[in-house]
């Protein structure tokens, strides 16, 4: 290491000038290419603790936005899918109902108030996918209701609706998943 002289012997700017001449020579030997040693002065990054630790951004702002980017809401991630059909499914000649029928009722639970009759969805469920069939007193066919309980079903299992207790025809939208309509 470096040797120490006394200071009474040695004026201060020699002393200064020797101190830096050992230091040199000291880094000089610890950094050289052979020296063993050089590799130890720095360690790899995976060898040290919490070397997965992210540093980043310090504004809180930024922070959040970093967040957004890298753990999506998933509320808004549903929302993109069953709004945009066109944009995560491919356009094929055979098209998944099931999907179609969740997307089409999750449209109109978007239209629709904090309560939704489901007699009423049911209506415009049937009016969108069966537009040319004309309104009969018996209501949709059974394969129009079997396919929106499907997509209803689903849309409660998605936590996006539930069932009321005070009326049997109504269902009620879950306020914590709602996401604001894009202009």
């Amino acid at each position: 290491m470096l040797a120490s002289k006394p200071s009474s012997t040695l004026p201060i700017s020699s002393l200064w000038k020797q101190t830096l001449e050992e230091f040199g020579k000291w880094l000089f030997e610890v950094l050289s290419p052979d020296n063993d040693s050089s590799r130890n002065l720095v360690p790899a990054p995976y060898n040290l603790p919490f070397y997965e630790v992210f540093y980043g951004p310090t504004q809180e702002a930024e922070i959040m936005a970093l967040t957004r980017n890298l753990n999506p809401p998933l509320i808004k991630s549903i929302q993109d899918a069953l709004c945009n059909t066109d944009c995560f499914f491919p356009i094929a000649d055979h098209f998944d109902s099931t999907v179609l029928d969740l997307c089409v009722a999750y449209k109109i639970y978007r239209e629709s108030s904090s309560l939704i009759n489901v007699y009423d969805w049911l209506i415009a469920f049937d009016a969108i996918l069966e537009p040319s069939s004309a309104p009969a007193d018996t209501g949709p066919s059974r394969l129009i209701r079997s396919r929106f309980l499907r997509a209803l079903l689903d849309l409660e299992q998605m936590g996006l609706v539930r069932r009321t207790k005070r009326r049997r025809d109504h269902a009620q939208k879950m306020p914590v998943m709602e996401v604001p309509v894009r202009p």
